[in-house]
């Protein structure tokens, strides 16, 4: 065998006993810079959300609360890319 052919074969055989490990779930959050937080009403985030992930409820304070179900996101980011203030973030 070429040295070129053994190469291969140790990197494949390497490759086979190498521990898969699943890359970190990224999930998406509100920071503070979120309107609803300070009193000020924003639905932008949940307008653009195709899949209906982003709730929009009432809090205590009369504040708003913005609810993220992380099963039914699908980390596309449009609606961090329509939020005014920066406030989602994939963490």
């Amino acid at each position: 065998m070429s040295d070129a052919q053994n190469t291969e074969q140790k990197i494949t055989r390497r490759a086979l006993f190498k521990r898969y490990v699943e890359p970190p779930v990224q999930h998406l959050e509100v920071s503070a810079n979120c309107l609803n937080m300070h009193g000020i009403y924003c639905s932008s985030c949940r307008d653009e959300c195709s899949v209906n992930a982003i709730k929009v409820r009432p809090a205590l304070g009369g504040t708003l609360e913005i609810g993220i179900d992380q099963d039914a996101c699908t980390g596309c980011m449009d609606c961090a890319k329509r939020c005014p203030n920066d406030a989602l973030i994939l963490v």
